[in-house]
C-alpha cells in the first residue's frame, strides 16, 4: 500500500521509501514526480494498477536489443526521465 492505495507493486524502492506510510500530500507528489521502470509494463506511476509478475529487469532474457530488460527498455525509458 501507498498510504491508504493499494498497489500492485511494491519491490525494493517503495520498501525503502516507506511508502506504506505516505499521507495523501506524499501520494500526490509521488504520482506527479515518481516513475518506476517496469521490466513488463515499462514506465509506471506508483498507483498504476498492474498484475504482479516475476520478472526480474537484471535477468538473463535475450531480446533484439541486447541481453536483459534494461537493454530493451533503454530507447524508450531515458527520454522521459532526460526531460526531469
Amino acid at each position: 500500500m501507498i498510504g491508504n492505495k493499494k498497489v500492485a507493486f511494491y519491490g525494493i524502492v517503495f520498501q525503502a521509501l516507506k511508502a506504506e506510510d505516505f499521507d495523501s500530500e506524499d501520494i500526490e507528489f509521488a504520482q506527479k514526480s515518481l516513475r518506476i521502470l517496469s521490466g513488463l509494463y515499462g514506465i509506471l506511476r506508483p498507483t498504476d494498477f498492474i498484475q504482479p509478475y516475476p520478472l526480474e529487469m537484471g535477468q538473463k532474457l535475450e531480446n533484439q536489443k541486447g541481453s536483459n530488460l534494461y537493454s530493451f527498455w533503454q530507447d524508450i525509458s531515458i527520454p522521459p526521465f532526460a526531460k526531469i
